[in-house]
């Protein structure tokens, strides 16, 4: 094939076709149509490779539904399709699913409502789909009895604020990844449909249930199936569980204990189940967990004494709204051998600067540490490479512990305020900081950007700018040596109307 029709003997035809796969590969969307609309070669690179039409998606939002004259337009052959905010339109959905199914993967459905023969009919289609995503979805009941619909190709499911009605077209798959977000209940009335579901899982090793999700799936105890299950994920956001539902968590935690390795239990004062995770997943090697409540459990204390440490953990998150030095220490003697700390107490923050000289000496070969705050002791943390600090009180503690550790490569520190600006200016220029990462309010960041304006750091590579108020929480990354004349600019563009 001509390589450039204008230009036959152009030496870029002799360029190996995998050269041009892996450049393509590390563009954007963007780029990669205007590369297809230059030539028909590159368009060809582009949409016969699988690799690269993976990262090309089809987007169908609230005007495309108002005619159906777009649709034969459409030339080739999409792997991801996007709908949003979509009204039951039953015939433009079939057809859809009629034209992509046969090559769709990836499937995202938001903001819609669907009739259940219309769900049905898309997913019966779609033989090749690997992942489902919903969100904001209601489902109205229109069917009485379904056949068995067999998606053997699919392996990830999330499910938001959607009715576990849909669970009932899932019951063929074998999927390895299950997320469910729930906020008002979204399973009263048919969480049999994921009861049945999860009971013919074989290949299961993530689950993950947020919100009303856990309260609802554990209400009764009839979730008793043992999979090869890896990552278990529980989150609530306020309340308390009934004793009936941790009970039926323990049990479930129990019967999965020896495949668990990477866990996250952050349920407000369910302190049976957060007592079962330190006491009998010893194959965990990361774990988050909350302790409200536990340390006012006095059979934990006696048990944990006799238990023998978990040398496999190396990343665990302890999070309270309070605690004490003496708790938290006893849970950190079960993990000898972290390497990943994070202690996220939220109201008295001088515990956790009182036990830094125990961290000091009890993990000298811990790697990153969370902590709200540095102490005004100087301590030495000799294998440490990331810091990441909730605030800081006094520039010059945190200047002499980076001074100290000299291993440090990156440093967070998640608010920065106006007033602080001269300290800001000594931990950007009298440190040894290769990455540096400040989050504060629109004001905090502009006089950042002003200050590295007027003097560019010499040491520091990277400096991110994370601004609170903003949505995506992306960060405005400069990368030194840079070009200072339209930093202004481009950092006002980036944030645009958040700032």
């Amino acid at each position: 094939m001509d390589p450039l029709e204008n230009e036959p003997n152009s030496p870029i035809g002799n360029v190996p076709v995998e050269i041009f796969l892996t450049i393509f590969l590390s563009l954007d969307v963007k780029c990669l149509k205007n590369l297809a609309l230059t030539c028909s070669w590159f368009r060809d690179i582009i949409t016969e490779n699988v690799l690269v039409t993976r990262k090309m998606k089809l987007k169908l939002a609230k005007d495309f539904w108002q005619s159906h004259q777009e649709l034969p337009h459409f030339g080739r052959r999409y792997e991801t399709i996007e709908i949003y905010d979509v009204e039951n339109s039953h015939s433009m959905l079939v057809d859809l699913s009629v034209r992509f199914g046969n090559c769709l993967r990836i499937l995202t459905i938001e903001k819609s409502t669907l009739d259940e023969f219309t769900l049905f009919t898309i997913l019966s289609s779609c033989e090749c789909l690997e992942e489902l995503w919903m969100s904001e979805v209601e489902i109205r009941r229109n069917l009485e009895e379904i056949r068995e619909i067999i998606l053997t190709k699919l392996r990830s499911v999330t499910i938001r604020y959607t009715s576990w009605r849909v669970f009932r077209y899932l019951v063929g798959a074998q999927i390895s990844s299950l997320e469910i977000d729930s906020y008002v209940d979204e399973g009263r009335g048919t969480r049999h449909h994921l009861v049945q579901m999860l009971s013919k899982q074989n290949q299961l090793t993530t689950l993950a249930l947020y919100g009303t999700a856990c309260r609802t799936l554990f209400r009764n105890s009839d979730v008793n199936w043992r999979s090869r299950l890896t990552s278990f994920h529980i989150k609530y956001y306020f309340g308390k569980n009934s004793n009936n539902v941790d009970e039926n968590i323990v049990q479930f935690l129990l019967l999965n204990s020896q495949t668990l390795t990477n866990v996250e239990i952050s349920l407000p004062n369910s302190r049976r189940v957060a007592a079962c995770t330190v006491l009998n997943l010893g194959n965990v090697t990361s774990l988050t967990l909350q302790i409200n409540g536990l340390q006012r459990y006095e059979d934990f204390y006696v048990q944990l004494a006799n238990e023998v440490p978990n040398r496999k953990l190396k990343h665990l998150n302890l999070s309270a709204h309070s605690s004490h030095s003496r708790f938290i220490k006893s849970i950190l003697k079960r993990y000898p051998t972290v390497t990943d700390l994070e202690l996220r107490i939220v109201e008295n923050t001088n515990v956790v600067q009182n036990m830094l000289p125990f961290l000091s000496d009890r993990f000298p070969h811990v790697e990153q540490l969370f902590v709200p705050e540095t102490s005004n002791v100087v301590l030495t943390f000799p294998a440490l490479k990331k810091l990441h600090l909730s605030y800081f009180k006094d520039v010059n503690n945190l200047v002499k512990f980076i001074g100290k550790n000299k291993s440090i490569e990156i440093v967070i520190v998640d608010f920065v305020h106006v007033q602080q600006m001269s300290s800001i200016d000594k931990l950007i220029y009298d440190t040894r900081i290769p990455h540096l990462s400040l989050a504060g309010c629109s004001q905090s960041l502009q006089k950042i950007i002003d200050l590295v304006q007027s003097k560019q750091p010499e040491q520091m590579q990277t400096l991110e700018l994370r601004l609170l108020a903003h949505e995506s929480h992306e960060a405005f990354k400069i990368h030194f040596p840079c070009d200072l004349n339209d930093l202004k600019v481009k950092f006002l563009r980036f944030f645009g109307a958040d700032l």
